[in-house]
């Protein structure tokens, strides 16, 4: 009984100082933090990912019969919907435009709006207890049916010009039914269906079914919404070809004319590569510290007004792929994200433009050191650019 007794004691032993060995050595590593921006509890757009996201709900009436639960379902789908049509009106096209004023004034891109919110994606379904159906949808902000297709993917940049939109878009697939529906509804757990009825037929635009479906739901008490981590397919980054020339000559274009506070001049560090010497891969901007507004069309300027970076140096295909820019919280973040590894230019912000927030501003001299890298353009034709900031204006 002894010998077990002290072999026993010896296992635990053992084990304690593993324990606490590997307790030493281990070191937590934090997730990372999307750049996100909130509209209201149930929507947001993820300018890290690239996708807007919206949760609806339905009431389920009465019985929890496969029909409730399918109405209530379609009136959670029609309420993501309506959400998700407000977040993209609230999107910035650049510092002073939003989406909502092109929508308004032009019925061509009103539609084609309409069709990208209907060929959704479907994420998460979830049956609360309290007869509450949750519907979690998404859509991309990058890529072929998206926002950018519409407003990146020309020749020119879309703006308003007295009360005239001025925008060059392409055609975006406009899908003839609810994307991605099931035949029936989950059942909701502890219940047993009663008869299963047909399904109803859908009548009416989504705006009228959305209004109803605002009616029906008003009641409804406001859930926190848990993000969905899962992790979604990311644009394909077009392959750089490091043998190919750039161009010899870039157009530079009128930028901000602020001048750079003294204090923010001397507090700033020079820009580098990771690695001198490999050829440079993209370009980050560290405007930590700062409020940036997130929009489909950034802009980055020298302090001496010059344009570093903007509609016009991005090539139309690679705008409507994968965005003029993503945006993180850290910096640690941008320099692993494909976009621009594995050698990135990352230069430190000396400010964002008070009455342009979608416009970051760098020193002359890191302008100067980054236009005198071979492949800078090319990687801002390519838009290989990160913006990094945890403020938004």
């Amino acid at each position: 009984m002894d010998v077990n007794h002290n072999k026993g004691e010896q296992r635990m032993k053992k084990s304690i100082i593993l324990l606490m060995v590997w307790g030493f050595f281990w070191i937590p590593v934090s997730p990372a933090a999307d750049y996100i921006q909130s509209f209201g509890q149930d929507s947001y757009v993820n300018w890290t990912k690239g996708e807007i996201c919206a949760t609806g709900s339905g009431i389920i009436k009465g019985k929890p019969t496969n029909k409730n639960k399918m109405n209530a379902y379609r009136a959670a789908t029609l309420d993501a919907m309506r959400k998700l049509t407000e977040v993209i009106n609230g999107v910035y096209v650049d510092s002073d435009t939003k989406i909502e004023k092109f929508t308004v004034k032009e019925d061509t891109i009103r539609t084609k709006v309409s069709g990208i919110v209907k060929n959704f994606t479907e994420k998460e379904i979830r049956y609360l207890d309290n007869g509450i159906c949750q519907v979690n949808v998404s859509i991309p902000i990058n890529g072929d049916g998206s926002i950018a297709e519409i407003f990146l993917g020309g020749l020119e940049m879309p703006k308003i010009v007295d009360n005239t939109v001025s925008v060059e878009t392409v055609s975006v697939k406009e899908p003839t039914m609810l994307a991605k529906k099931p035949e029936t509804a989950p059942a909701l757990p502890g219940t047993q269906d009663v008869q299963e009825e047909s399904p109803v037929q859908e009548t009416g635009i989504i705006e009228q079914a959305a209004q109803e479906v605002n009616a029906e739901t008003e009641t409804i008490q406001e859930e926190n919404i848990q993000q969905d981590t899962k992790k979604t397919k990311e644009p394909v980054l077009l392959a750089m070809n490091k043998a190919e020339t750039p161009p010899s000559s870039e157009t530079a274009a009128p930028g901000t004319t602020d001048a750079v506070s003294s204090e923010n001049a001397a507090a700033s560090q020079e820009g580098a590569l990771k690695n001198p010497s490999t050829p440079v891969s993209g370009l980050v901007v560290n405007a930590s510290g700062y409020s940036v507004r997130p929009a489909l069309v950034p802009k980055i300027v020298s302090d001496t007004g010059e344009e570093i970076y903007g509609f016009n140096k991005a090539d139309r295909n690679y705008r409507k792929l994968n965005g003029m820019a993503s945006y993180t919280t850290t910096l640690d973040d941008a320099e692993l994200d494909k976009r621009v590894t594995e050698n990135p230019y990352i230069v430190p912000a000396v400010k964002v433009d008070e009455t342009k927030p979608a416009t970051v501003v760098i020193s002359g001299e890191d302008a100067k050191r980054f236009k005198e890298l071979k492949g800078n353009e090319r990687i801002l034709s390519r838009c290989r650019v990160i913006i990094v900031s945890e403020k938004i204006a």
